[in-house]
């Protein structure tokens, strides 16, 4: 049996997982664990490492239509000449590089020198330059200078703004 790539209706690969699993097709869903910021909060969060797509191992003569109408599923990946074949050495390169079940977006801390002039990229100041002063509180949050025409401001953001 090969590997094949499956289109998925959008946000739903857990859904054809589920299906395609159900109906006994092995399948494969590469999932990415990340770090993000949603209100000034830095979260760890899961999601499928290719949106809307997912790896199906199949016989295309016994199980072509059972996978294009589960489910969850739009149909093969087709570039005109039927259903795209992916190689076995990808799918095990995908998965040497999984940890615990995900691939992990690992979130590093850039360490910042005293005077080093920066952006901040989130927040209200978003693309502001200042200049950074120090840490503060185990180093999640920075003071920060800002020089403007009448005096130098300083700021406190959390770490991640930056």
């Amino acid at each position: 049996m090969d590997w094949y790539l499956v289109f998925t209706k959008p946000r739903d690969e857990s859904r054809a997982l589920k299906n395609l699993l159900e109906g006994g097709v092995p399948c494969y869903l590469p999932l990415l664990k990340r770090s993000t910021v949603r209100r000034n909060v830095l979260l760890s969060v899961v999601e499928p490492l290719f949106p809307r797509y997912l790896f199906v191992q199949a016989d295309l003569e016994n199980d072509y239509y059972k996978i294009k109408y589960t489910r969850g599923v739009c149909g093969f990946v087709d570039f005109g000449e039927g259903p795209v074949r992916v190689d076995d050495e990808i799918i095990e390169e995908i998965r040497r590089r999984e940890k615990d079940g995900f691939i992990e977006m690992v979130y590093k801390k850039r360490r910042f020198r005293k005077n080093e002039k920066i952006a901040i990229k989130r927040g209200l100041l978003k693309d502001l330059e200042v200049v950074f002063d120090g840490y503060l509180s185990g180093d999640e949050r920075v003071s920060l200078l800002l020089n403007s025409v009448s005096a130098n401001i300083k700021l406190n953001v959390p770490r991640h703004f930056l």
